[in-house]
């Protein structure tokens, strides 16, 4: 207790100025720091449990198992704490964490001293400079009040040789004290140094051996990857590397080969889809736009080409009904004349009733032998004209009508003739008759030789000439037209010569031969013109009939001749007879007028079946059947009166002149109603002249029409052509540099690959190295 009592401070000694109180101040300041260092080592101290804690926390109940599973929990938890820096320094920690390839487990590239340490868990425990400086600081304090106590007792130490010992006794106490303020303040700073630097190595041991723990743990749970297990690794992988290079070109050729041949097959497919998908519905609307547009034209130009057709036929219509009422007045003023004439010739009925009852019945049995013939003539063309009506109907009326034209010309002209010879031959009858029945039998053979041509004509020209109708009517209206005018020069010339005398009559008789003559050489001639206009797009068959019809003719034309030559040869007979010639001529009239009775119904047969053959012609075919109807009616009429007219022929000499110029106005009648048909012809032609302009121009425009749809479609093929080309060009070009630049790619790559691993091979060959080294350097100290 004592020496507690030596060694404690008397702090009374403060109040006063001695050398004690000095040694109390410096205890105080020695005790003022050790007091405050080990404050700081108890806060320290907590601090470090607290983190030690919160990390037994974050490590408690884990295992290698589950690390990898509770890796983002054990993370999130460790950000969640209250206790400082645990969270950043677990988050690096977890940072360094690498997984397994499977990730079920966690390896740590770095030891946990790295993270968990004393530098970063208990910074003020461990390698503290504060903690380490304070013992010494102590000690030099205590030194200090030490030299400091020295210092004040040797100045007041007073050695003078005047000094007695009372001064010297005085001093020596002073310095005394003072040594023992030093000392004492020397022991204190060497005491609470020693005990300061015991508590801090012992605070400080403690420390680290729980952070040792904390880093054994955590490497015991998050196992080490070594450098060297790393290198082998490396190896290895480098050595996979090298083999997967090996066989990563060709894998790389043949995976671009497929994708070229994909590709391929997908821009083909693609070109075909586009083609399929645009070009297809193009063309498609292409055609049917160019067969809507032809149907159209089609259209217009049939719908043109009937509505010409329709107004022909109706023009033709009111031209056939203006016929119809000019034949129907042509056989009134006839019938009146005929009824004036039948009443002049009823006078002379009395004077020649015996010589026409011979004569009568010489024709009569003639007339029947002629009209058996004519009826058997009439049946062969009937059932001819049956077979032949489906494909003749539009010809059939033609050459019917121009049948009956040439017979009528015919009759008109042998009437003439044989009124003429009745004016001045009456004397020469009995040769006149003879002749004419010579005359009448050769128009029968030259009637049939007619009809047989006919028949053979339309049964070769049933297929040929349906194209060519009605330029073949105009060309028929025509000749008709211009046999009508030489028939009237005709009858002008007949009816001048029967004004002169009857000394002149043989010379009249031989002009009228040859005016006949011309008339039948010039019918013939134009007749083969006509046939040769018509006809001359044909082939040799038609020209080879048509030089046999000019035969024909030319026989009849010759008979004719021989046949009138006789009949000059016989005029001064005729002038005997020519009452009876009147009467012959009258019973020529009238079976003329049955045979143009006959022809009138088989016109009207004709004219049935046209009307039949088409709808624009029901007009037509109804005015021709009336204008039929109403020339048979007056034919008949004519027939009857004709009968009457032969029991009072006997004054038919007398009255020679009138008759002829009732015979004039009649031709001129007759003429007028030729000229009536000519014009209905001519209308018939000028319609048919429009129907081939229209079937021309069809033509053409369909002959242009498929040249522009020809050159369209070639002008697209040649589009499309150069469209083809050029996406097969592109696609080429596109190709080429998809594998210029797919080859540049793989050579970059690989290159850069080549870099990579050559500078981490050298990366890891030099941190081997080093390693290396410091194994060795290790192994040498």
């Amino acid at each position: 207790m004592e020496f507690l009592n030596h060694l404690l401070p008397n702090f009374s000694l403060l109040k006063g100025g001695s050398t004690e109180a000095l040694g109390v101040v410096f205890w105080l300041i020695m005790a003022a720091l050790f007091t405050y260092s080990v404050i700081s080592l108890i806060v320290s101290g907590r601090s470090f449990k607290a983190r030690m804690r919160a990390l037994n926390n974050l490590i408690a109940g884990q295992s290698r198992e589950n690390l990898a599973l509770n890796r983002r929990e054990t993370l999130q938890k460790a950000l969640g704490l209250k206790v400082k820096l645990i969270g950043a320094l677990w988050h690096e920690f977890d940072d360094s964490l690498v997984s397994s390839s499977d990730h079920k487990h966690l390896f740590n590239t770095l030891d946990a001293e790295h993270f968990f340490n004393a530098r970063t868990l208990a910074p003020g425990l461990s390698g503290s400079r504060f903690f380490g400086s304070l013992p010494g600081l102590l000690v030099g304090l205590g030194v200090l009040a030490t030299f400091v106590g020295l210092t004040i007792g040797l100045q007041n130490l007073k050695l003078e040789s005047s000094a007695g010992v009372d001064q010297l006794r005085a001093g020596i106490s002073v310095m005394i004290q003072g040594a023992a303020v030093a000392f004492m303040a020397s022991v204190w700073g060497v005491g609470f140094s020693l005990l300061l630097n015991l508590i801090e190595k012992i605070t400080e041991r403690w420390a680290l051996g729980r952070i040792q723990d904390l880093q054994h743990r955590i490497d015991a749970l998050y196992p080490l990857i070594p450098a060297e297990q790393s290198l082998v690794h490396i190896a290895d992988y480098s050595r996979e590397s090298k083999v997967a290079l090996q066989e990563l070109h060709e894998r790389i050729g043949e995976r671009l080969q497929e994708s070229l041949v994909g590709m391929n097959e997908a821009m083909q497919t693609a070109l075909t889809d586009a083609l399929n998908n645009i070009m297809a519905p193009a063309i498609q609307t292409l055609v049917s736009t160019a067969g809507q547009q032809s149907t159209q034209v089609l259209e217009q130009l049939v719908s043109n080409f009937t509505q010409g057709l329709t107004s022909a036929g109706r023009e033709q219509g009111n031209l056939m009904q203006q016929a119809a009422a000019d034949v129907n007045a042509a056989v009134g003023g006839m019938t009146e004349r005929l009824n004036q004439l039948f009443h002049t010739l009823s006078d002379q009925q009395g004077r020649q009733q015996e010589a026409a009852r011979q004569q009568s019945g010489e024709f009569q049995a003639q007339m029947e032998r002629l009209s058996a013939s004519s009826d058997q003539r009439q049946q062969q063309l009937e059932t001819r004209f049956g077979e032949l009506m489906s494909g003749l109907t539009g010809q059939l009326d033609t050459q019917l009508s121009s049948a009956q034209r040439r017979d009528e010309e015919r009759q008109a002209m042998f009437e003439r003739t044989l009124a003429e010879a009745g004016a001045s031959q009456s004397a020469m009858l009995e040769k006149f008759a003879s002749a004419s029945r010579e005359q009448l039998q050769a128009m029968a053979e030259a009637g049939n030789e007619r009809h047989g041509n006919l028949e053979k004509v339309f049964s070769r020209l049933m297929m040929t000439l349906n194209s060519q109708l009605d330029s073949q009517m105009g060309a028929a209206e025509t000749r008709e037209q211009e046999r009508a005018q030489r028939h009237e020069q005709q009858q002008a010339a007949a009816l001048a010569q029967q004004q002169q005398l009857i000394g002149s009559l043989g010379q009249a008789s031989q002009q009228q031969i040859g005016a006949i003559a011309e008339a039948a050489a010039a019918q013939q001639r134009a007749l083969e013109e006509s046939v040769g206009k018509l006809l001359g797009s044909f082939n040799e068959q038609m020209t080879g009939h048509g030089q046999q019809a000019e035969q024909r003719e030319q026989s009849r034309q010759q008979r004719f001749n021989e046949q009138l030559e006789n009949m000059a040869a016989q005029q001064q007979v005729l002038l005997e007879g020519i009452a009876t010639a009147v009467q012959t001529t009258q019973q020529q009239s009238r079976q003329m007028a049955e045979q143009h009775q006959q022809l009138m119904g088989r016109l009207q047969q004709a004219s049935d079946a046209a009307a039949a053959s088409s709808r624009h012609m029901d007009s037509s075919a109804n005015q021709l059947g009336l204008l039929s109807t109403n020339v048979r009616q007056a034919a008949e009429l004519l027939g009857q009166r004709l009968e009457s007219v032969t029991q009072r022929i006997e004054s038919a000499g007398e009255q020679n002149a009138q008759l002829a110029s009732q015979l004039h106005s009649q031709a001129s009648a007759l003429a007028q109603l030729q000229g009536a048909l000519l014009d209905g012809a001519q209308r018939f032609e000028q319609a048919a002249s429009e129907a081939r302009n229209g079937f021309g121009e069809m033509r053409s425009h369909q002959q242009e029409f498929l040249a522009g749809v020809r050159g369209e479609f070639t002008a697209l093929g040649e589009a499309l052509r150069s469209q083809v080309q050029g996406v097969e060009q592109q696609a080429e070009q596109w190709l080429r540099s998809y594998s210029n630049e797919v080859r540049d790619q793989v050579h970059e790559r690989m290159d850069q690959w080549n870099k990579e691993t050559m500078s981490f091979a050298n990366q890891m060959h030099a941190a081997v190295q080093a390693i290396s080294n410091v194994v060795d350097e290790l192994e040498a100290r």
